[in-house]
């Protein structure tokens, strides 16, 4: 028998705490979803270019740098066409910004920008479309 149900949220899940009458506590957690800001075409530098040293898949997090500010956004790419992406590819993927509402105002289809790791750049993107928000 549920006596009470509490929802928490925090950045990455939903939780919900089921209060059960014997004081059990049952706990269940499902992965949020958020949904992309834009699609972009990506391109990663040959590592002997700077670019990354091993492979990555959807999920990997970079910081973006678009041409209009100096200010870094983090950004977590979903790869499109494949799971697995290494050095010198280029490859479509859906993308997330964190802390949007200065960047979001100013970009368009069509602007480019600048991939990093740690300060560092290891490629470059082109916006191919924009999602309504």
């Amino acid at each position: 028998m549920r006596l009470k149900k509490h929802l928490e949220i925090d950045k990455k899940y939903i939780y919900t705490k089921l209060q059960l009458k014997s004081n059990e506590v049952k706990t269940k957690y499902f992965k949020m979803k958020k949904k992309p800001h834009f699609k972009a075409l990506l391109t990663f530098l040959p590592e002997d270019s700077g670019g990354i040293s091993t492979p990555v898949s959807s999920g990997f997090r970079t910081t973006v740098r678009f041409p209009f500010d100096s200010k870094e956004f983090l950004a977590n790419h979903s790869f499109i066409e494949t799971e697995i992406i290494y050095s010198g590819d280029t490859v479509s993927a859906n993308i997330n910004l964190l802390e949007t509402k200065d960047a979001l105002e100013q970009i368009y289809e069509g602007i480019d920008f600048d991939l990093l790791l740690n300060s560092i750049i290891i490629g470059q993107g082109v916006i191919t479309k924009i999602y309504a928000s």
